[in-house]
């Protein structure tokens, strides 16, 4: 039984990646004790002073039954033992916009500490920042949590780049609400984790899909066109992808400005 004093500290180990022992081969065995590393204490964002300097962690199967000092945690027998002394316990990394092609993703993946990667996949054919290919049946590979694409007119997050943009957003007709709403639904019952809220998505659009998504438990990740950054901070979208000419919109008034002269410069130069 873990000691309440050490329950802060196992929470925040409950991701602990065997990677981090270095170059110690992991047995094969369900039952294992990682002994002698430094215990990291995630806790207080970083400003913790609870490391442990000479930890044990027990894990059977894929849970932490106990972690906390050598001196606390007796090791059973059976146990297979993991010599961690000298090296690092840390929480296991989460890639949330990752890809995970083949087995060499996974294995790179694992070497460099990350126990969950998150990839937004896209439909055969594509378009838009995601991944068509996804392998799914890696071993060993980190926890795969998939997301998928939310459009603003197609029912199947069909991307719309192909065509212009003008013509898109004043021809073709807009999903309602309730096909919005659908598709989320079936996503969350497929085992998606996640949607990437797509460039042609109106602001009302994102009203709903946020609504919706935090009532079914979906992360948003939004690479907004027809809606302001601004208005998808305000709406709550959980992640905003990196576009840096997109993201101006966010900049003080003054690094605006010094932005536009910097390419007024450029375009004088060349």
């Amino acid at each position: 039984m873990l000691h309440s004093s050490k329950r802060g500290l196992w929470l925040a180990t409950i991701l602990v990646v065997a990677v981090a022992v270095g170059d110690a081969a992991v047995p094969p065995a369900k039952q294992v004790a990682i002994v002698g590393g430094i215990l990291v204490d995630v806790t207080n964002r970083g400003h913790s002073s609870n490391d442990i300097a000479d930890s044990v962690v027990l894990i059977e199967g894929e849970k932490i039954v106990a972690a906390g000092p050598s001196s606390e945690i007796k090791i059973p027998s059976n146990f297979a033992r993991i010599d961690a002394r000298g090296k690092f316990l840390v929480p296991g990394l989460i890639d949330g916009f990752g890809a995970l092609r083949n087995q060499d993703f996974a294995n790179a993946y694992l070497y460099d500490g990350v126990t969950t990667v998150y990839v937004g996949s896209i439909l055969p054919g594509g378009g838009g920042d995601g991944e068509v290919k996804v392998l799914r049946s890696a071993s060993p590979t980190p926890r795969l949590f998939l997301g998928a694409p939310m459009t603003g007119y197609s029912e199947e997050g069909a991307d719309p780049s192909d065509k212009p943009m003008a013509s898109h957003r004043l021809h073709d007709r807009r999903l309602s609400n309730e096909q919005l709403i659908a598709r989320i639904d079936r996503l969350a019952e497929q085992g998606y984790r996640g949607v990437t809220i797509s460039y042609d998505i109106w602001p009302d659009q994102v009203d709903v899909i946020v609504a919706e998504t935090k009532r079914v438990g979906l992360a948003t990740l939004g690479e907004l066109g027809f809606t302001s950054y601004p208005y998808g901070i305000r709406a709550g979208i959980n992640v905003l992808l990196r576009n840096d000419q997109y993201q101006m919109e966010l900049a003080p008034a003054a690094a605006k400005l010094a932005f536009a002269d910097s390419q007024q410069a450029g375009a004088a130069y060349h």
